[in-house]
């Protein structure tokens, strides 16, 4: 899509071909009513992108319009003179317009339209829209920077194009240029008779063979992007295991799968702790990468659910899903418990004595998660019912730890009694989870 989408946008070259003017006024003036009263409110969107649209078309008339009696200005000739044959800074030119104008689009249109009204040769011309699309290439990497994962990987893909498709054609130029071969050039001249004609040649064959050789190369492309530039972490780790595109149309099979995706993120919790914990050698994903791997396959999992539920299902089917359903609540809001206390063991302020208090709160979380985790792989009785025995409410219990913590630490600052009351709470809140957890187990 990417490169053939430069390929597709280059067509609006043939825009230069034709008589725009009264087109171009028609164009901003029912974009421009529309702008205005917003009507109808669907489309405004569109009109937006048809003003602009508009605006680069008038444009395009202003300047060929114009160009001749620019170039009959005096030190304009001079200039013009100056750049024919220095196909090197038309190329610098082309770039340096585009950088600034961001469009390399625009930047081939007006070069067509100068050309026509003889500021440029075919050559020139011809180099400037390399440049342009150069420049192109600067700016992707420039205005997407922050993107990572797959979409930096599309980033690269446009300046791959960008990089290659320039190169190859520029060499090709000047091996017709110093060897005297009849290649691009020659191809554009045989075509058509005129200036204007002949860039747009140029233009299309620039960019729609560009496209067909990034084609042909894609597999070495593609796989040096993916070296250098692989998924993010968060990306690897959303990619659900047992759920698959196909997998609600059985409503049997799909239960199951939706609960081993289940397993699999309550499996992964206890790396939410690991993370935290003073381990330096080891390398880990930080906690917040987990939890947001984990919101993309919790909404599969609601997503399957949903479909499945809207097939019909005899009593014992809607039973069990209604079961997973419950679990599905209670895992989501057992993994934001959990990422709740990892964030706070990773806060930087907190003394000693407070910080071992959360290290016993988080260790203990840690004990209940791997008991439940044991459960739920076991299926025995035994390891269910201890589960249930852990989960107890421990609500008085944590009430009194507190008092006692307080009255024997009344020197803590009120950060750090802050972080001893949320981390309490979020352990009261952890066992009355799993032990619903526990309950939906049992049934």
């Amino acid at each position: 899509m990417v490169y053939w989408g430069n390929a597709g946008s280059s067509l609006i070259a043939f825009v230069s071909m034709l008589s725009v003017k009264i087109f171009a006024l028609l164009l901003l003036g029912v974009t421009a009513f529309g702008l205005t009263f917003h009507y109808p409110k669907r489309l405004v969107q569109g009109y937006g992108a048809m003003f602009g649209l508009g605006m680069i078309i008038f444009g395009l008339f202003l300047v060929k319009s114009g160009a001749a009696g620019f170039a009959a200005m005096e030190g304009v000739s001079d200039l013009v003179q100056f750049i024919h044959g220095a196909y090197i800074l038309c190329f610098i030119a082309g770039l340096i317009l585009t950088l600034i104008v961001q469009s390399n689009i625009a930047i081939i249109l007006i070069t067509i339209a100068m050309a026509s009204a003889g500021l440029f040769g075919l050559e020139e011309a011809a180099t400037v829209m390399f440049g342009a699309q150069a420049g192109t290439g600067i700016l992707t990497w420039i205005f997407s920077h922050h993107s990572k994962g797959s979409a930096r990987e599309v980033v690269i893909s446009q300046i791959a194009f960008d990089s290659i498709a320039t190169t190859v054609f520029v060499i090709l130029f000047f091996i017709e240029q110093i060897l005297g071969l009849p290649l691009l050039m020659a191809l554009a001249r045989s075509i058509s008779d005129g200036i204007s004609g002949q860039a747009i040649i140029v233009a299309l064959v620039f960019q729609f063979a560009g496209a067909g050789l990034l084609v042909l190369l894609r597999r070495p492309v593609f796989d040096y992007i993916e070296q250098k530039f692989p998924p993010s972490a968060t990306e690897v780790l959303s990619e659900t295991q047992f759920l698959h595109r196909n997998a609600a149309d059985s409503p049997e099979t799909g239960l199951l799968l939706a609960e081993r995706e289940q397993e699999r993120l309550l499996e992964r919790l206890p790396l939410y702790i690991d993370a935290v914990r003073d381990e330096p050698s080891a390398k880990r994903e930080t906690p917040a990468t987990y939890h947001a791997a984990f919101i993309g396959i919790s909404k599969r999992i609601n997503d399957a659910l949903s479909q499945i539920s809207r097939l019909g299902l005899n009593t014992a089917i809607s039973d069990e899903l209604i079961r997973v359903t419950k679990m599905q609540e209670q895992l989501r809001r057992f993994e934001e418990l959990v990422f709740r206390l990892a964030t706070q063991m990773s806060r930087n302020d907190l003394s000693p004595r407070a910080r071992e208090l959360g290290c016993v709160i988080m260790e203990s979380t840690d004990f209940i998660m791997l008991t439940a985790i044991e459960a739920i792989q076991s299926q025995d009785e035994g390891e269910i019912d201890t589960l249930e025995i852990l989960t107890q409410d421990r609500s008085a219990l944590m009430t009194k730890v507190r008092h006692n913590y307080f009255n024997s630490e009344k020197e803590l600052s009120e950060e750090d009694r802050n972080f001893v009351l949320d981390v309490t709470i979020l352990f009261e809140n952890v066992v009355q989870t799993l032990s619903r957890y526990g309950l939906l187990l049992k049934s």
